[in-house]
């Protein structure tokens, strides 16, 4: 039983959670059923902006975005309890939904992704944002776990600048010379990673013999509104990429 006042607590303190249990094995099973028929499903012509595919490869799947817009077993997946209590507990606040997105890390060909703060993308005030990544396979060091730098959630947000690589187009600037020790975010299928939409993280290439995918719920608080301003940065950044 999960003790969301606590898990609140340390997500304050650290800008992260890892937690070893979060949906039970039944539940897992059958989001990775409606997971393979939703890959089944995607015409190709159709996807532009909701599939990236891992470069040089026969049709490896690197993200999946906005699938909460395309398929209703989705958008309900992001009304679960265990994910709205916990939102709401962390923001003291009714949370919004605002996406549910597949990270695929194929196998032997999964890329990095740079350090970079998600608000970079978001682009809120205040900074209320979070995503919980639901591990559908073990996530190890050697297959490109997720890496948070704890503690970063307190830097507000930092200069970012285009990244080059597709599916992130956003990372860091620099690394703050005064930041805090990198952690890895180790955990079985099944657990969850939650973090701060400032929290600094990044991920490497995945090395192994096995997909190691995520399913990302990503939440903002009801009171946060949109910083016009970086908003604009965000989309000169994307023409430039283009």
């Amino acid at each position: 039983m999960l003790n969301y006042d606590q898990l609140a607590r340390d997500y304050d303190a650290r800008g992260y959670l890892i937690i070893d249990e979060f949906f039970p094995p039944e539940k897992i099973a059958e989001i990775e059923q409606e997971l393979a028929r939703y890959i089944r499903q995607i015409e190709p012509a159709q996807s532009a902006g909701f599939v990236v595919y891992e470069p040089n490869t026969d049709g490896k799947i690197r993200n999946l975005f906005a699938m909460e817009k395309l398929d209703d077993y989705f958008a309900q997946l992001a009304k679960a309890p265990e994910l709205i209590t916990l939102a709401s507990t962390i923001f003291d606040d009714a949370p919004i939904s605002m996406g549910v997105e597949l990270f695929g890390k194929p196998a032997r060909v999964g890329s990095e992704v740079p350090y970079h703060q998600d608000n970079a993308y978001f682009n809120l005030i205040p900074d209320q944002a979070l995503t919980i990544w639901l591990a559908l396979a073990d996530a190890t060091l050697d297959n490109g776990c997720v890496r948070y730098i704890e503690g970063s959630h307190k830097f507000g947000n930092l200069p970012h600048r285009a990244s080059g690589v597709k599916g992130n187009s956003m990372g860091l600037t620099e690394l703050p010379a005064d930041a805090g020790q990198e952690i890895c975010g180790i955990v079985r299928r099944g657990g969850a990673l939650v973090h701060h939409c400032n929290t600094i993280h990044r991920s490497e290439p995945n090395r192994s013999d096995a997909d190691r995918p995520g399913l990302l719920f990503v939440f903002k608080a009801a009171r946060c509104k949109m910083d016009t301003d970086r908003l604009a940065h965000y989309h000169s950044v994307l023409a430039a990429m283009k």
